[in-house]
């Protein structure tokens, strides 16, 4: 009788866990930043398997919501299984690898140099006597890493926090968000002026 029932077993093939676990596997990335304020498989997984078709419509399911600029949140492998059910059925364990969870952030705008440098002569010629034509931004360093939030994103120099320096200067950046300030950014002796006297504006003194 156990003979029987096991012959039979062997002949109903795999269940359909197993069939999923060999039609494709999800590689989960550590960590993404992502350009939309939606989050999609194959914004946070590499996919493999033999069916392409298949494999483009499993990183079309959509995942959850971006978190906020400046926020995360965190997927776990368990947490990606059960939104990816409906269309693939319950995946054993064997079909996930790489990360146990991945962490996820809204991709901003990379700051550029000419958005610093034009901002920091408006500010100077504002406050001083100098003219433009007295005043170059010869370098600017530090810039990695800082982003703008996608929309709606803007700088200015800190109405709390003067510059100070002599030819390299401390500049106090913000970085706003539909007018609020998200973040306080230093710049420390990246920026070169043309004057040798030394500079020191607050807002203060004005």
């Amino acid at each position: 009788m156990l003979l029987l029932l096991f012959v039979l077993f062997l002949a109903s093939g795999p269940g359909p866990e197993a069939k999923a676990a060999e039609r494709f596997a999800i590689n989960l990335k550590d960590e993404v930043a992502v350009e939309s304020n939606k989050v999609y498989l194959k914004d946070v997984a590499d996919l493999y398997g033999p069916d392409k078709p298949h494999l483009e419509k499993l990183a079309d399911i959509f995942l959850c919501v971006a978190p906020a600029f400046g926020e995360t949140s965190i997927l776990s492998r368990h947490q990606i299984g059960e939104q990816i059910e409906p269309a693939v059925g319950r995946l054993p364990i064997s079909v996930f690898a790489g990360a146990t969870a991945v962490q996820i952030r809204l991709q901003g705008r990379q700051v550029t140099e000419d958005e610093i440098a034009s901002i920091l002569k408006s500010f100077i010629m504002e406050s001083t006597p100098w003219k433009e034509s007295e005043i170059a931004v010869r370098s600017i360093g530090n810039l990695k890493g800082i982003e703008l939030p996608p929309t709606e994103g803007s700088l200015r120099i800190s109405s709390s926090v003067g510059i100070t320096g002599q030819r390299k200067v401390l500049a106090p950046i913000e970085i706003l968000h539909a007018g609020k300030e998200e973040m306080l950014v230093f710049f420390f002796n990246m920026l070169r002026i043309k004057f040798s006297q030394l500079l020191q504006i607050s807002y203060d003194k004005l």
